[in-house]
């Protein structure tokens, strides 16, 4: 089986290859959450982290970790985009700094937001970011 067909989509395969070719990750070091594919085809929220063993040329050798997440997380079908918005949210970046970091215009950014809410039954954006992270509410 090819790893791509861990991921939710082909977008989503290269999105994340294209983050680890950001300065962050190339420093040898990653981590995020997100929807992978288990084999069976389920979709789930998964905990990543990762370290180069090789910092000069990080993807010659590593170590990753999966964890299996969605039992603190809802599935709630989401573009790629609002996974993007909900990442960044649960950092604690403004709308403004998401646009920076998405190159959006933070109303964009506000209404993939207000999709959030929406989906997840959140009545503000603390809600939400409790969902999202799994935290009590």
């Amino acid at each position: 089986m090819e790893i791509s067909a861990l991921y939710p989509s082909r977008a989503d395969f290269d999105r994340i290859g294209d983050l680890l070719q950001q300065e962050d990750a190339q420093a040898g070091r990653y981590d995020d959450e997100r929807i992978m594919r288990r084999c069976t085809g389920e979709l789930f929220w998964c905990r990543v982290r990762g370290r180069s063993l090789t910092p000069d040329q990080p993807f010659r050798a590593g170590i990753w970790s999966f964890a299996d997440i969605s039992d603190d997380r809802p599935m709630v079908s989401l573009t790629p985009r609002e996974r993007d918005v909900a990442i960044l949210t649960c950092r604690g970046l403004s709308a403004k700094e998401i646009g920076v970091e998405l190159d959006l215009s933070y109303r964009t950014v506000e209404t993939h937001r207000a999709n959030l809410l929406k989906k997840f039954a959140a009545r503000k954006l603390p809600e939400l970011v409790a969902k999202l992270t799994g935290m009590p509410l």
